[in-house]
């Protein structure tokens, strides 16, 4: 074990000679940056509350870790059976309110991509009254 220490000491002077020798000789000025990389990213970003409100609703949906729902098989090499499917949670139970705010959300971002509409939704506060507009 304790030429591990050796070999960690060895590597982390390496590390850090390597890192230090690249930062002096290798770099050179950051290219310039504008507001483009942080647009990107709202506009990528603007779609993930939306990606975890489904993702949220299939797991609390799950029959099998709320109800205990078990199917059990015949053979080891036959697929387990969920009995999990979209039409099957369609029910009123613990995840309707979720239900209710996927399809809320879904509609509302989708009424973004169209100029009236999105007038409209700015109107009522679901838009910055700054923001732009953006129909892509």
């Amino acid at each position: 074990m304790p030429i591990f220490y050796v070999i960690a000491v060895v590597h982390y002077f390496i590390y850090y000679s390597m890192a230090r020798f690249t930062l002096i000789k290798k770099v050179k000025l950051p290219p310039s940056m504008d507001d483009t990389i942080t647009v990107n990213y709202i506009k990528i970003m603007r779609w993930a509350p939306l990606l975890y409100l489904y993702q949220a609703y299939w797991m609390l949906s799950n029959k099998q870790i709320f109800d205990g729902w078990v199917y059990p098989r015949l053979e080891i090499t036959q697929p387990m059976e969920t009995g999990h499917t979209f039409y099957s949670t369609l029910t009123l139970n613990q995840t309707s309110p979720l239900l209710l705010m996927v399809f809320a959300f879904t509609f509302i971002l989708v009424m973004m991509k169209v100029p009236y509409c999105a007038k409209s939704l700015q109107k009522m506060g679901f838009l910055h009254k700054h923001q732009k507009i953006l129909v892509n």
